[in-house]
């Protein structure tokens, strides 16, 4: 923009209104006018997690608008058209679920908040505002524009200019357009002056200059080809940003496998991509994640949106937060009652009385040991538990009673001073924690530490939570698969669950308990040797290189502009290898970590048997077992089992008939829980 030349142009004319056109003129974006659009797209389809490409959504608002322009012109109106009459064809079309007003409202507010991020003002408009404004000149802006001008107006604001709604005037408002000239009429009947009196500045030589001087307006048409080059200059280096993934994708540590353990983070990327969203969508601003598995997925929380999230106010401040079933158990009771204790046994019906005590942290305690010293040295298996007789007289115990509402007290109370510790609001904001699932027990229990009166938001990778233990009070919420959103349904990153569990484990044990240090509160840990050795000589190296894989994967994302749908199947295939046809040296470092169960009967798996059997003996005791055989390998993973039977040789069939491998993984498991009695 030229400011001398536009000055002398206006002083010439006499006017005493200066029009300016705002796109291209005023404002300058960073970024082409059809990446708004494709920006717009990702917002809506991140926030109601559609299922659908950018340019697909890009096309229905178009033609959406289109549609809605040319029944305006049927009506005799400009080919133009309101933003409500594009945005009631895009709500029906997608089938949002919230009021039609709440949707209109949030695209206006997507557009706004895009338009405020990529366009800056022109510096030498700003000199020239300032003069004509210091002459007395009456300013305002007229745009052929698809948002209204209360928008319009919000986005000048926003960029520092003194102005009033009613000096904005778009084709939108009005159906008129400069196109047609019709909008010059409008306003200058709206503004009760004569044409002459107004002098119009813009870069369309049709529309701002020769349509407004046939319509009797002064004009000026500035020169705004260098900006329209660096458009065309940004959709070419958009088109080869947009091969970023593919390249990615052949790179010789995804395709060639080089890296054990890297696959996973084909997996942890859609968790964390979908959980921010969900995070954001939802409107929460601080979040826990709960150990051990938390300490590896907030890194990668981080990771994301270190490099994904450049703008520091849109991410979502992380916390982790040391908690276990074990630990949160006793603080959750506050009568001693026959079901305040069944999520010890509910899984482990059969249990000693020992460790039924060790959930509690009761099993040192001396006057409970003295009470209960026969059994206790007995160290007898109790079967059905619940029902056995030796529960009723634990229960009906007076020192029993004392002992564990004392220390229920005590836990509580350092538990609570602890989530304070954080200095988070979550009791008026409410407490939101990431975990990798399942039914959300932890959560249970923290919930009723606080006697229900904070809002509980869970956020799980998988969730199979009962619908019942769930209101608004208490949410819990699946996002790579959720029981209960049929939209998030059981596909391949939903198997091998375990498996993510064991490669996550912390750098500490499983927490105990809570005791004061000073002044503060820490958590107490469970020391297993061989979980420490494991972690240190093979976990951390595997979620080293999970974290490397990550650092590709949100670079390469962040360089262009994807939403789930275009990333989604290629990552669950790449996933998929992994699952089914793992390498060797992934097999061999896995058999390295221990699993065990720090919670209810405190088992240790074993997971070392090496069988020394021939691969035709174990395909007959395979099928004589009708595939139970695989789960006795206690290797929480078919693929790992199968090479433990000498049966490799079939992981490539696993992935070459996935859905099929599926469908068995599904039908075995239903065939475990009909064994145990338990219903599906």
């Amino acid at each position: 923009m030229n400011k001398n030349r536009i000055f002398d142009a206006i002083e010439k004319t006499n006017a005493k209104v200066v029009a300016f056109d705002i796109f291209d003129t005023v404002i300058h974006r960073s970024v082409s006018p059809n990446h708004v659009h494709r920006m717009w797209a990702k917002y809506l389809i991140d926030y109601y997690d559609l299922n659908m490409s950018i340019n697909r959504l890009v096309l229905l608002k178009l033609n959406s608008r289109r549609f809605a322009k040319l029944h305006n012109v049927r009506k005799g109106l400009d080919k133009e058209c309101r933003y409500d009459q594009m945005t009631k064809r895009i709500y029906t079309f997608l089938g949002i679920q919230e009021s039609y007003n709440e949707f209109n409202t949030r695209c206006i507010d997507f557009e706004l908040k895009i338009e405020k991020k990529v366009g800056h003002i022109d510096e030498k408009f700003l000199e020239l505002y300032i003069e004509l404004l210091n002459m007395n000149k009456d300013i305002i802006f007229i745009s052929d524009f698809y948002l209204h001008g209360s928008t319009l107006f919000e986005l000048l604001k926003a960029k520092g200019l003194d102005v009033k709604e009613q000096q904005v005037f778009s084709s939108s408002d009005f159906c008129k357009t400069k196109i047609t000239g019709n909008l010059y009429q409008c306003v200058i009947e709206k503004l009760k002056i004569e044409p002459d009196k107004v002098v119009m500045v813009g870069d369309s030589k049709t529309s701002d200059y020769q349509n407004a001087r046939l319509n009797g307006l002064n004009a000026y048409c500035i020169d705004s080809s260098k900006y329209y080059g660096r458009y065309k200059a940004f959709e070419n280096e958009f088109q080869k940003n947009r091969m970023f993934l593919d390249l990615l994708l052949n790179e010789g540590w995804v395709k060639e496998r080089e890296i054990p353990f890297s696959h996973v983070a084909f997996c942890m990327f859609p968790f964390v991509d979908n959980l921010y969203k969900q995070l954001r969508r939802d409107n929460r601003r601080n979040v826990f994640f709960l150990s051990r598995e938390g300490e590896l997925f907030k890194r990668l929380f981080d990771i994301y949106q270190e490099i994904t999230i450049p703008n520091q106010q849109e991410r979502i401040n992380t916390y982790y937060l040391k908690v276990s079933r074990h630990a949160t158990l006793i603080p959750s009771i506050f009568d001693v009652e026959k079901d305040s204790f069944q999520e010890i046994y509910k899984n482990y019906p059969d249990i000693t009385l020992e460790a039924f005590l060790k959930n509690l942290g009761l099993e040192k305690n001396n006057a409970i040991v003295t009470e209960f010293e026969d059994t206790l040295i007995a160290k007898k298996m109790i079967n059905d538990f619940k029902n056995s007789s030796i529960y009723d007289e634990v229960l009906k115990s007076e020192v029993f009673q004392r002992e564990c509402t004392a220390r229920a007290e005590q836990q509580r109370e350092l538990f609570i001073s602890y989530l304070d510790s954080f200095n988070v609001d979550y009791r008026s904001e409410g407490l939101s924690i990431v975990d990798v699932g399942y039914s959300g027990t932890t959560q249970e229990n923290i919930k009723k530490i606080f006697s229900n009166e904070v809002a509980m938001y869970g956020y799980y990778m998988f969730s199979y939570a009962n619908p019942k233990t769930m209101n608004s009070m208490n949410q819990k919420i699946g996002i790579l698969y959720d029981k209960n959103n049929s939209k998030r349904k059981k596909d391949y990153f939903a198997y091998n669950s375990a498996v993510l569990e064991l490669i996550s484990l912390a750098s500490h044990g499983s927490v105990n308990d809570y005791v004061t240090e000073g002044k503060a509160v820490a958590p107490t840990y469970d020391f297993i040797e061989s979980e420490e050795t494991a972690y240190k000589e093979v976990i951390l190296p595997i979620q080293k290189n999970i974290e490397d894989a990550m650092r590709k994967i949100c670079s390469a994302y962040s360089r262009t502009i994807f939403v789930k749908k275009d990333y989604y199947k290629c990552f669950m295939r790449q996933y998929r290898r992994f699952i089914f046809n793992p390498t060797l040296e992934e097999m061999s470092l896995y058999t390295q970590i221990p699993f065990v169960d720090n919670f209810a009967a405190y088992v240790t798996y074993d997971s070392s048997i090496v069988r020394k059997q021939s691969a035709l003996v174990s395909i007959v005791k395979l099928i004589l077992s009708c595939g139970r055989l695989i789960r006795k390998q206690n290797t929480h993973w078919v693929a790992v089992a199968l090479d433990r039977l000498r049966l490799r040789l079939f992981n490539p069939l696993l992935y070459t008939f996935a859905p099929i491998s599926l469908l068995i993984f599904d039908l075995l498991e239903l065939l475990e829980k009909r064994k145990k009695g338990l219903s599906s």
